[in-house]
């Protein structure tokens, strides 16, 4: 089996992905443009009923399944109502986690290798995705503010206009 040393990477591996989760999707849910906010409501909600259905089992059950074909739907739906590339590519890393479910009961993998895939393609791939997503909006969002003399507020030290 495995060491005290792997068991503490394995957590600092989970722990630091479920931080960073609640992280994004906190910044995503709080400034996102509508996208981000979906995407975040189906990764966040994805995450937490993720936990409640692996409660108790090793390994994917029936209800963990249905639920990573559920978060694809998701994903894919969102993917085909806004184009960005961001969400093409986290459909795609959802696409790899199902994937993954599926091979890893098929060919009995090894769980700290089925585990540490899921870690990459459920977790810090999709993280990495909605940070990009978020970047990009913040982007936007600052490319196309109004300049604050176009809202009737003038920059300080100047004059208003004589008439």
């Amino acid at each position: 089996m495995y060491g005290h040393r792997d068991y503490i990477i394995w957590l600092f591996w989970v722990g630091s992905s479920e931080l960073a989760a609640f992280l994004v999707c906190l910044w995503a849910l709080w400034r996102g443009g509508r996208s981000e906010q979906m995407y975040a409501g189906i990764m966040g909600s994805g995450w937490i009923l993720s936990a409640v259905a692996q409660s108790g089992h090793h390994g994917p059950n029936i209800a963990f399944v249905l639920l990573d074909i559920a978060t694809l739907i998701g994903f894919l739906l969102l993917s085909l109502y806004d184009r960005r590339l961001w969400i093409a590519f986290a459909a795609a890393c959802q696409i790899n986690e199902v994937v993954t479910v599926f091979v890893g009961k098929a060919i009995h993998l090894n769980g700290y290798a089925y585990v540490t895939m899921l870690g990459v393609w459920a977790g810090w791939a999709q993280i990495v995705c909605l940070f990009i997503g978020m970047i990009q909006y913040e982007r936007r969002l600052k490319r196309f503010r109004p300049a604050p003399s176009s809202a009737g507020i003038l920059p300080p030290g100047s004059a208003p206009p004589h008439s």
